[in-house]
Protein backbone atom coordinates (compact mmCIF):
# COMPACT_ATOMS: atom_id res chain seq x y z
CA UNK A 1 0.00 0.00 0.00
CA UNK A 2 1.78 3.43 -0.75
CA UNK A 3 1.96 6.53 1.07
CA UNK A 4 -1.59 8.34 -0.32
CA UNK A 5 -3.44 4.68 0.31
CA UNK A 6 -2.60 5.01 3.50
CA UNK A 7 -3.16 8.61 4.43
CA UNK A 8 -6.76 7.76 2.85
CA UNK A 9 -7.20 5.30 6.18
CA UNK A 10 -5.79 7.52 8.42
CA UNK A 11 -8.27 10.10 7.34
CA UNK A 12 -11.22 7.31 7.40
CA UNK A 13 -9.97 6.37 11.23
CA UNK A 14 -9.96 10.26 11.97
CA UNK A 15 -13.96 10.83 10.59
CA UNK A 16 -12.99 13.22 7.60
CA UNK A 17 -13.52 10.62 4.79
CA UNK A 18 -16.44 7.93 4.39
CA UNK A 19 -14.76 4.47 4.91
CA UNK A 20 -16.74 3.68 1.49
CA UNK A 21 -14.62 5.73 -0.27
CA UNK A 22 -11.56 3.37 0.58
CA UNK A 23 -10.88 0.30 -1.99
CA UNK A 24 -10.82 -3.19 -0.66
CA UNK A 25 -6.84 -3.02 1.30
CA UNK A 26 -7.90 0.55 2.89
CA UNK A 27 -11.19 -1.09 4.02
CA UNK A 28 -9.13 -4.42 5.42
CA UNK A 29 -6.82 -1.41 7.12
CA UNK A 30 -9.40 0.53 7.91
CA UNK A 31 -11.20 -2.43 10.35
CA UNK A 32 -7.67 -3.88 11.51
CA UNK A 33 -6.87 -0.17 13.11
CA UNK A 34 -10.52 0.67 14.15
CA UNK A 35 -10.58 -0.94 17.60
CA UNK A 36 -7.37 0.84 18.45
CA UNK A 37 -8.86 4.39 17.21
CA UNK A 38 -12.38 3.79 18.83
CA UNK A 39 -15.24 5.09 17.60
CA UNK A 40 -15.53 8.80 15.85
CA UNK A 41 -16.83 11.51 18.71
CA UNK A 42 -19.73 12.15 17.06
CA UNK A 43 -20.49 8.52 16.45
CA UNK A 44 -20.54 7.97 20.34
CA UNK A 45 -22.88 11.23 20.35
CA UNK A 46 -25.54 10.17 17.92
CA UNK A 47 -25.72 6.25 19.76
CA UNK A 48 -26.15 7.99 22.87
CA UNK A 49 -28.89 10.15 21.64
CA UNK A 50 -30.57 7.22 19.89
CA UNK A 51 -30.59 5.38 23.10
CA UNK A 52 -31.51 8.01 24.91
CA UNK A 53 -34.74 8.56 22.58
CA UNK A 54 -35.30 4.74 22.40
CA UNK A 55 -36.08 2.73 19.22
CA UNK A 56 -32.57 1.17 19.07
CA UNK A 57 -32.37 -2.99 18.22
CA UNK A 58 -29.74 -5.04 18.85
CA UNK A 59 -28.30 -7.91 21.09
CA UNK A 60 -27.44 -7.48 24.20
CA UNK A 61 -24.69 -9.14 26.68
CA UNK A 62 -26.45 -12.13 27.01
CA UNK A 63 -27.20 -12.84 23.65
CA UNK A 64 -30.58 -11.57 23.86
CA UNK A 65 -32.60 -9.46 20.77
CA UNK A 66 -33.51 -6.01 22.39
CA UNK A 67 -34.84 -2.81 21.55
CA UNK A 68 -34.30 0.44 23.34
CA UNK A 69 -36.96 2.25 25.24
CA UNK A 70 -37.27 6.47 26.01
CA UNK A 71 -34.67 7.20 29.32
CA UNK A 72 -32.37 4.21 28.47
CA UNK A 73 -34.26 1.04 29.43
CA UNK A 74 -34.92 -1.74 27.56
CA UNK A 75 -37.60 -4.32 26.33
CA UNK A 76 -36.13 -7.92 25.89
CA UNK A 77 -37.67 -9.25 22.08
CA UNK A 78 -36.34 -12.39 21.80
CA UNK A 79 -34.22 -14.50 24.44
CA UNK A 80 -30.93 -15.74 23.29
CA UNK A 81 -32.91 -19.10 22.16
CA UNK A 82 -34.51 -17.25 20.08
CA UNK A 83 -38.20 -17.77 21.75
CA UNK A 84 -40.17 -14.43 21.14
CA UNK A 85 -40.71 -12.59 25.08
CA UNK A 86 -41.88 -9.35 26.65
CA UNK A 87 -44.48 -6.78 25.29
CA UNK A 88 -42.56 -6.69 21.79
CA UNK A 89 -43.64 -9.72 19.28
Amino acid sequence: MDDAALARVRDALDGHVPVGDLDDDGHELFYDFFPFVGPHPEMVKFFAQMRERGGGVGHDDQGRLVRGLPGGGVDVVRDAGGKPIGTAH
